[in-house]
């Protein structure tokens, strides 16, 4: 008996002696793990296809569940090469190739719902066809757009800008923030379109993304204002 599993093979793990040790009067085998971890199992989990390695195997299929890996997968003209290694808010960015030769990043979650299809050339040719929206509608470029319209008609400033003229970067070009979109509720790093010149209005030229706690600080103050405050809080050690 106790030599009835030795150098027999179940799933990952290589049966090598029994180890001595019962479990509820069971033999316990030492086995050996194709991962280099050794481990004790029982002839009948062994038999029955209970043990089939060290617990890597269920690490591993957590891990696929927790994080998919999206390599290989098509999403509109995107082919996803690989993990970039860079996050955005904790979440994957990974790498794509356009189909127009392009390289882009893209989250999992704006892939799958389809808010990014390309690397921003499938929507310049829909602009380009007199289509500014169309699958755009739920994009962060599209609630900026939209949001930026309703408040010229509120402030009664100029409106003539595009889809084309909102772009959203990977990080706030005022402050090191990497920025967020997509949430509900909107936090410092969120994106935000800011007019440069206020009284200008939202016109080509005069609008750029930054994060809207970038967009608070700058309000309606001039570049001499805003230095003067962060002198002053320099001065009290602010």
């Amino acid at each position: 008996m106790t030599c009835r599993l030795a150098g027999q093979r179940f799933g990952r793990l290589q049966v090598l002696a029994d180890s001595g040790q019962r479990h509820q009067g069971s033999i316990l085998w030492l086995c050996a793990c194709d991962c280099g971890v050794t481990h004790l199992a029982t002839s009948h989990n062994l038999s029955h296809g209970l043990t089939r390695s060290c617990g890597c195997l269920a690490n591993e299929a957590t891990a696929r569940r927790s994080k998919p890996s999206l390599v290989g997968e098509r999403f509109g003209r995107l082919s996803v090469l690989v993990d970039s290694g860079q996050r955005r808010d904790h979440r994957v960015l990974w790498t794509c190739r356009c189909d127009c030769g392009a390289i882009t990043l893209a989250t999992t979650r704006s892939l799958r719902s389809g808010s990014k299809v390309s690397c921003g050339c499938y929507r310049q040719e829909m602009l380009a066809r007199g289509n500014p929206i169309h699958g755009m509608a739920y994009s962060e470029e599209f609630r900026l757009f939209h949001h930026a319209k309703a408040r010229a008609r509120r402030l009664g400033v100029p409106f003539s800008i595009t889809l084309a003229d909102v772009k959203v970067p990977l990080s706030c070009p005022a402050l090191d923030l990497d920025l967020a979109p997509g949430r509900q509720r909107q936090q410092d790093n969120s994106p935000s379109l800011d007019r440069l010149r206020p009284e200008a209005g939202y016109v080509p030229g005069n609008v750029v993304v930054i994060s809207l706690l970038a967009n608070r600080v700058k309000s309606n103050a001039t570049s001499a204002e805003v230095l003067a405050v962060a002198d002053w809080m320099e001065s009290v050690g602010l």
